[in-house]
């Protein structure tokens, strides 16, 4: 595989270049740019993004492509199929190397992002549905952890953001558009490829830096390029370009790059030097086939995925508890290494007679029996002023059949400014104290839902250990699904309740969240007798259904408890005061 180079002004190493054709190239940062390939069937619309894999390739650069038709495996053989080509990971479909289920979507990403390996994401044998699933799940994930120059090829784009998106289709249509709009900053560029140009979302279509056009003859196919054309050159060009549209021949191209490279020009498209599997098969002819492959270590990568694919699978209790045996496990390896390595640099020094030492043991075994009954005292004591006084140390009162009402979601809120206040351990850490208050506020929670009602990461070393130290304290009990106990309501003390059920709590709420989580919580208060649906809450609320702002508002309510639904969304009835639920 052959390299193109550009010597820098200044005579240093030669810079990689990205040529499309003899007479055409672009800077290595094409790796980070977005791309639209339009193009009838069989016009060479998969064989030019191909040369731009090979050439991202050939400049060192990572690529990876979602294939839903199963023509992408050409890449890792070369063009006359009897040599090597690019060592490109084949998942899913005919010529897969790892196998792909619909749901391992988020933990391709995952691997993509941390191992930075090319990828063929092959998903030709999956329903339609299946596929949609799948790439709804890889774009959001890998928008979240790519950081690295990646750029991300999306074949047939127009069925994964089709200008009429179908019921369903919102989120995958919103990961599509975050990536075009927004990659760059994440290290990602993409090329859009499809053979209806008219098919594909105007807003996805709109946020492209370069179109690459070649022959299309439907009328509103025409219309789409030369629109987008015309707002980009000069009336001449436009024209010349929308009238050789549908006669350019096979492998000829218009590229239009405004802003990025300044340029509209006719281009042929070079020839493949990998495996042209995409090509369309012949009447009467033998099927030639690649007999050559770039070899590839898939083992280490197949075990990844399954453990990967285990753990995001795994139910929240069961992650938990996965997590927590490992911090006991780290915690006794750490502490037996500790006792080598003290036990191992330990120097006695004498300082002290053997009369002396017999007479300090002497002491700390009187003081620790005396420690001893008193702490036994205090805790006769201690429940024989429960026993007597129980409103002292329990929450207030709830009806049999009610849920308490959701609670405040970070650091502002009264977990925060009352955990330290009342008669209670004074030894209490802030962590502990505001665990304690939210479950006393609301009774038993997940340990997700308590990290977000006190702000904290479930993940985060300092929530973990303070679950653990008070779980192995008594104060509360449980693992996935975890309680306060009554010797945890006696440590934490007095705590302030939420407003009660109504507007007053609403109102709260209202003070407490972000702009777009308020008004759609208001407007679900507005509406509390019926379910409204996501597009109606995204008009009334100056929002697109398909934004990620919207999304991720829509996400906070329901993890916090205040709404529920998917397609339809109906505000928490623990919220409202009773009857105000009904119609």
């Amino acid at each position: 595989m052959t390299r193109n180079m550009h010597v820098t002004e200044q005579g240093d190493a030669p810079a990689p270049r990205i040529a499309l054709s003899a007479d055409f190239t672009m800077p290595v940062d094409a790796v980070t740019a977005t791309y639209a390939i339009l193009g009838k069937k069989g016009r060479g619309k998969t064989y030019t993004a191909s040369v731009l894999a090979e050439e991202l390739m050939d400049a060192g650069c990572l690529i990876c492509v979602i294939d839903p038709t199963g023509v992408w495996h050409g890449l890792r053989s070369s063009a006359d199929g009897r040599e090597a080509g690019y060592p490109v990971v084949i998942l899913g479909g005919d010529h897969a190397d790892i196998a792909l289920r619909p749901d391992q979507g988020a933990a391709i990403a995952e691997l993509i992002a941390q191992q930075r390996f090319p990828a063929v994401l092959d998903l030709s044998l999956m329903r339609k549905a299946e596929r949609r699933a799948f790439a709804a799940d890889f774009l959001e994930t890998l928008y979240w952890r790519n950081r690295e120059p990646l750029h991300l090829i999306i074949d047939e784009a127009d069925e994964f953001a089709p200008q009429r998106a179908p019921a369903g289709i919102e989120r995958l249509l919103g990961a599509t558009e975050d990536i075009v709009r927004r990659g760059r900053v994440r290290g990602l560029g993409v090329t859009l490829c499809t053979q209806r140009a008219a098919a594909l979302h105007k807003t996805v279509l709109s946020q492209i830096d370069s179109l690459i056009a070649l022959g299309v003859t439907a009328p509103q196919d025409v219309n789409t390029i030369s629109e987008w054309v015309a707002q980009h050159a000069e009336e001449g060009q436009a024209r010349e370009v929308r009238q050789s549209l549908p006669s350019l021949p096979v492998g000829q191209a218009w590229v239009w790059s405004p802003e990025w490279l300044g340029v509209t020009q006719r281009i042929s498209v070079r020839r493949r030097r990998t495996f042209d599997s995409s090509s369309t098969p012949k009447a009467g002819a033998r099927r030639h086939t690649a007999i050559t492959w770039a070899p590839v270590d898939v083992d280490g990568l197949r075990r990844q995925l399954d453990d990967t694919t285990e753990d995001q699978q795994a139910p929240p209790g069961a992650r938990d508890q996965q997590a927590q045996a490992e911090i006991d496990r780290l915690r006794r390896q750490l502490a037996a290494e500790q006792a080598r390595v003290a036990q191992v640099q330990r120097v006695e020094v004498p300082v002290l007679s053997g009369e002396d030492m017999q007479a300090l043991t002497e002491a700390v075994t009187r003081l620790r029996d005396v420690g001893e009954q008193i702490i036994a005292a205090a805790t006769t004591v201690e429940r024989a002023l429960a026993a007597r006084h129980p409103a002292m140390t329990s929450a207030p009162a709830t009806s049999p059949n009610r849920k308490p009402p959701p609670g405040p979601p970070d650091s502002k809120s009264p977990v925060a400014a009352t955990a330290g206040e009342g008669t209670g351990d004074g030894r209490l850490g802030l962590a502990h104290r505001q665990i304690l208050t939210v479950l006393a506020q609301h009774g038993q929670r997940t340990t997700n839902q308590v990290a977000l009602l006190t702000g904290r990461s479930h993940k985060g070393g300092g929530y973990r250990n303070a679950l653990s130290t008070l779980r192995s304290s008594g104060l509360i009990e449980g693992r996935g699904d975890i309680r306060i106990t009554d010797a945890g309501r006696h440590a934490l003390g007095s705590w302030e309740p939420l407003p009660p059920p109504g507007p007053g709590l609403i109102a709260w709420w209202a003070q407490q969240l972000d702009k777009a989580p308020r008004l759609i919580l208001q407007y679900l208060a507005i509406n509390a007798h019926r379910d409204v649906p996501i597009a109606e809450i995204a008009e009334a609320t100056d929002y697109s259904s398909a934004g990620g702002g919207f999304r991720n508002a829509v996400s906070r309510l329901r993890s916090l408890g205040l709404a529920t639904g998917r397609g339809e969304l109906r505000i928490n009835p623990d919220l409202l005061a009773a009857g105000d639920s009904t119609a």
